[in-house]
């Protein structure tokens, strides 16, 4: 599925199951998938061409689909590819119902599967970031880099977690990356919501043209508050 329409959000992905405990936020299920997009997620894109950025439905030919084992070990992926140069897309996600004032852990698993391999330049990299005060979400040109997010940095790294390039790879494998370990990329640290905010966005941005597509199969997103 094209996931180009200069817009984010306009087609959604049914919601699936999430293992929401009294501090963290983590999924449990990958499917089904629709139209190429994982659930809870969301395609987005600054092409106006539906077919420069596409969000498939990858699957594990190591996974046994019916073997239920850690909440990251499913046999299903979201995959990231595009198609022309200069643009940029992926996918996004709300987590909703956090508190102001608490800070928060986010922990992905990403894979450039075999971009190891690819000549032309491109990039993979994980964001994340609080909302609008009002409330709304991110636009396009805040997860493109090109409007400055709600702290007010802008840019390529702004909110950035992971980045993955030409020499800058996971070389197939399945790698966690944290806001709160050191990784190829990070440029933020855990989250602390402003007062009166209450959701962050996570968002993955990829760009390189006839990309062979990169991965994302887990999330958790968990509030790491110190109680007194």
């Amino acid at each position: 599925m094209g996931c180009g329409n200069g817009q984010a959000g306009e087609m959604f992905s049914p919601p699936a199951s999430i293992l929401a405990s009294t501090n963290s936020q983590e999924e449990l299920d990958a499917f089904p998938f629709y139209m190429g997009v994982a659930p809870n997620w969301s395609e987005w894109s600054d092409s106006t061409n539906p077919n420069a950025a596409m969000c498939e439905e990858g699957m594990k030919t190591d996974v046994d689909i019916g073997v239920r084992g850690d909440p990251w070990d499913k046999p299903l992926y979201q995959l990231i590819k595009t198609t022309q140069p200069g643009v940029q897309g992926g996918v996004w996600r709300r987590f909703l119902g956090l508190k102001p004032g608490h800070t928060h852990k986010i922990e992905v698993r990403v894979n450039a599967l075999q971009m190891n391999a690819f000549t032309n330049d491109w990039t993979f990299s994980v964001h994340a970031a609080y909302d609008n005060p009002d409330g709304s979400g991110l636009t396009v040109a805040q997860m493109a880099g090109t409007a400055p997010l709600p702290d007010g940095t802008v840019g390529p790294a702004a909110g950035r977690i992971a980045f993955h390039g030409p020499g800058v790879t996971t070389k197939g494998e399945w790698k966690k990356r944290s806001t709160d370990k050191p990784g190829p990329g990070l440029e933020i640290g855990n989250i602390t919501l402003p007062e009166k905010v209450t959701s962050i966005t996570v968002w993955l941005r990829h760009s390189g043209v006839g990309s062979t597509g990169v991965g994302m199969d887990w999330i958790r997103v968990e509030d790491v508050t110190e109680r007194k």
